[in-house]
């Protein structure tokens, strides 16, 4: 029987949660584009898209944005 290997990744779904909501309040409750909070906070896309959530809408939704 083969041990399954767990995918670990550098972010939390918790931090990046945390990260959206303080870009968000530095940015006048205006939430970054995809782009801009790649760029801000240096969390790449592919750390969350597909490991956490799908749409760049879930990850506001979890959030509390939406």
């Amino acid at each position: 029987m083969k041990n399954k290997v767990k995918q670990t990744y550098p972010f939390s779904r918790e931090f990046i949660i945390g990260e959206i909501k303080r870009t968000t309040k530095g940015n006048d409750d205006s939430p970054l584009s995809e782009k801009e909070f790649s760029k801000v906070t240096g969390i790449p896309k592919h750390y969350w898209r597909g490991a956490y959530w799908v749409l760049w809408s879930e990850l506001q939704k979890a959030a509390g944005l939406s």
